[in-house]
């Protein structure tokens, strides 16, 4: 669901936005979501599915839990 991506997206660092400007990284959109799309392509900000944006998310978590907690030697 979207509360739990972005809650995730918050736990791992990110900064969730209303809008397309400056510094953003993804923008997360269906099809047709008009304005917004045609400012992030301008822009050249990457465009995600919510699915492929979830995929991200859960590969970040990975990489962070593998980093807090490394394997013995």
């Amino acid at each position: 669901s979207r509360p739990a991506i972005e809650a995730l997206a918050k736990s791992l660092g990110a900064e969730i936005k209303g809008s397309v400007g400056k510094g953003l990284t993804y923008l997360v959109a269906g099809e047709g979501s008009g304005s917004k799309s045609d400012k992030a392509k301008k822009d050249g900000v990457l465009i995600l599915t919510g699915d492929d944006f979830a995929k991200l998310l859960r590969n970040g978590e990975k990489k962070q839990e593998t980093s807090c907690n490394p394997t013995p030697v």
